[in-house]
């Protein structure tokens, strides 16, 4: 494995943008605490495009798009669950 450390912090945001990375170390801080802005800018698909995306796993999943939706617009234990099973489903077919 080759360590990639960008010269500038110009280069590495280059590098994140165009997932030009196995894997990187980066962070979001998050401006709410609504737990669905902490999902939608984590998974949601539109999260891992354009140059200000937060979704650097570039997940991109319609069910969880759909899951989120229903989690935005009824904040449910029920909802998050199914959140939560996807991305646990998702995490078992990675290994």
């Amino acid at each position: 494995m080759d360590l990639h450390q960008p010269k500038t912090s110009e280069a590495f945001f280059d590098d994140l943008s165009r997932g030009n990375y196995d894997l990187a170390l980066a962070g979001w801080i998050a401006d709410t605490p609504d737990p669905a802005d902490f999902y939608e800018a984590l998974l949601w698909s539109k999260m891992a495009e354009g140059d200000n995306h937060s979704n650097h796993s570039r997940w991109r999943d319609p069910a969880a798009d759909e899951a989120l939706t229903h989690f935005r617009e009824a904040p449910t234990e029920e909802n998050k669950r199914q959140i939560d099973r996807l991305v646990r489903r998702r995490r078992r077919s990675c290994r």
